[in-house]
């Protein structure tokens, strides 16, 4: 599954992209099913394992029905379905799930809020900030039945560019690339003092170039490099701090592949 879900986003890059709905639904759709899918095979109750299958197969049908529907979806003068609601809010229930479980709980909470001020806050909130009053029909036609929420510009961005990168530096590592990497910053900087601090540094700027995300990077080179600056005595949570740090300056190093800097261009 994981494969068809690389294959498919290096497909589309090389033929041109699906319709939007259909690509960001799989995107979507697949990313919040694999997430789900790979925390259950660590669970270790039956329960938490069959807990995560059903909201794997909730985040996976929520994409499906938005890609099924997308026609009816882009034409204004249709009305949600009771089916298109219960849907809709359970997909947006589904990703804070898989949000809080992947990155904790600042990021999911910052939008439960955002959506309960716009579905309810004209009900209790007035002055200048009163939202608008919207029903919930167009509450979920805006973010889960459109472009502009959950299949908007950040899912747009995720799998047109993020994914391939992703992708391709994590290809670059498998073959052994991250082995020339550190080879090359411990001729740069290994011999000096704080070296292996200095070769997470320059390694993260190298595979910066080619992977531009900080994730991809950290997991990639922070496996090599996190291990040995703990060898060499720095604190566990230094040795991250530095390889965190490291692999995000490492989105900006030249020629900028980070997604990050194409949103804010």
């Amino acid at each position: 599954v994981c494969a068809a879900y690389a294959l498919f986003h290096l497909y589309t890059s090389f033929t041109g992209p699906f319709d939007p709905l259909a690509q960001r639904g799989v995107f979507i759709g697949g990313g919040v099913f694999l997430a789900f899918w790979l925390n259950g095979l660590g669970a270790r109750t039956t329960g938490a394992r069959a807990l995560y299958a059903v909201l794997a197969a909730a985040g996976l049908y929520g994409g499906v029905h938005a890609i099924a529907n997308g026609a009816r979806f882009m034409d204004v003068m249709n009305d949600m379905t009771t089916l298109d609601l219960v849907v809709g809010f359970g997909m947006m229930a589904v990703i804070a799930i898989a949000t809080q479980r992947l990155l904790g709980w600042a990021l999911p909470v910052l939008a439960a809020i955002s959506v309960v001020y716009y579905a309810f806050g004209h009900h209790f909130m007035g002055g200048r900030w009163q939202p608008p009053r919207a029903s919930l029909d167009t509450v979920v036609s805006t973010l889960y039945a459109s472009t502009s929420g959950i299949f908007g510009f950040m899912a747009d961005i995720g799998t047109g560019v993020i994914a391939v990168y992703v992708i391709f530096g994590a290809l670059l590592m498998a073959t052994g690339a991250g082995e020339v990497f550190v080879q090359v910053a411990q001729v740069i900087a290994g011999r000096g003092h704080g070296g292996p601090a200095k070769v997470a540094v320059v390694t993260s700027a190298l595979s910066g170039t080619v992977s531009g995300s900080a994730v991809a990077n950290v997991m990639a080179v922070g496996s090599l490099t996190i291990p040995t600056m703990h060898r060499a005595g720095y604190p566990k949570a230094l040795a991250a701090g530095v390889e965190a740090s490291a692999s995000a300056g490492g989105q900006i190093m030249p020629p900028i592949m980070g997604a990050g800097a194409f949103l804010m261009a």
